[in-house]
């Protein structure tokens, strides 16, 4: 008969093996994600002209983007005048008129001179995967994704299994907040696992 100690051995050895098992398929899969999407990201200044630029919603407060969501649309309003697209498409979420981050996006676009008429609204935008999925039913037959580097690999990863039209990233700054971005990174990890569950249920 086994003594206590050798079984709580064996036990965190099981235990060890699992949590390493699942390192490395998260590590593995986040490398699969990049590699695929690192071919895809340019700078300013030589990233291919496009008809639109998806700007991914990321949180509003007191009426105003998010320091991340407000960098998102600095790098689009630059990608707008730089004239490397001529529409600016916004996707967020609203779960009612006091939360609506498509509305927030809008006016900051307006106030910083962006035209009204090539502003596109998406207020169904509820998770990356809706986003991208929202805008390839659109008839734009070119687009470029712009984000935090983190979110931007999986966001391009999504467009390459769901569509046949071009896109392109282009990385929006990050924040300085060390915190957030760490907390932003680990989120990541779990999301990026999710993309392949939102893939199969649209096969």
């Amino acid at each position: 008969m086994e003594t206590k100690p050798i079984y709580l051995k064996r036990y965190f050895k099981v235990v060890l093996l699992l949590v390493l098992l699942i390192a490395t398929f998260l590590f593995l899969l986040s490398l699969h994600v990049s590699n695929i999407a690192d071919k895809k990201i340019y700078s300013i200044d030589d990233i291919p002209k496009t008809k639109a630029v998806l700007v991914l919603g990321c949180g509003i407060k007191d009426g105003k983007p998010s320091p991340m969501l407000k960098n998102r649309l600095d790098s689009a309003i630059r990608l707008y005048n730089r004239n490397k697209v001529d529409v600016l498409y916004l996707s967020g979420y609203k779960d009612s008129d006091y939360y609506d981050e498509v509305k927030v996006m809008k006016e900051y676009c307006l106030n910083s001179g962006i035209p009204v008429e090539v502003i596109v609204e998406d207020k169904q935008g509820n998770d990356t995967f809706k986003s991208v999925s929202n805008i390839e039913k659109t008839d734009i037959p070119s687009y470029i994704i712009v984000t935090q580097n983190w979110h931007l690999k999986r966001a391009l990863y999504i467009s390459t299994h769901l569509s046949d039209k071009v896109v392109y990233g282009y990385l929006a700054d990050d924040i300085s907040h060390v915190f957030s971005m760490f907390r932003m990174n680990s989120r990541e990890v779990l999301a990026r696992v999710k993309v392949f569950y939102d893939l199969l249920k649209t096969r």
